[in-house]
């Protein structure tokens, strides 16, 4: 499964970057294949129990340098580089 791949050149990619990496297990060797790329929506799937955090937040990154899924707090679903405009930061 995959998160949402933005635009239909970085799908095609995917798609033909992966051929490419199996090509040599299929292709070369004469055999049929097929390669279907699923884009589950990630509040529908679980790793461990655990919804997977927002995409680039603090607890996406977290899981993928502890290379595991674990619990995660409000704070750490926010984006890694939160912006604040002027005057949200006073409130």
């Amino acid at each position: 499964m995959a998160r949402t791949l933005p635009g239909a050149a970085i799908r095609e990619w995917w798609v033909r970057t992966i051929d490419e990496i199996i090509a040599p297990h299929v292709k070369d060797r004469g055999y049929d294949w097929e390669v279907s790329i699923d884009e589950t929506p990630f509040d529908l799937w679980s790793l461990q129990g655990e919804i997977p955090p927002p995409f680039e937040s603090v607890a996406e990154k977290r899981w993928v340098k502890e290379n595991k899924a674990s619990s995660y707090t409000l704070a750490e679903k926010l984006p890694v580089r939160l912006t604040l405009t002027p005057g949200l930061a006073d409130r």
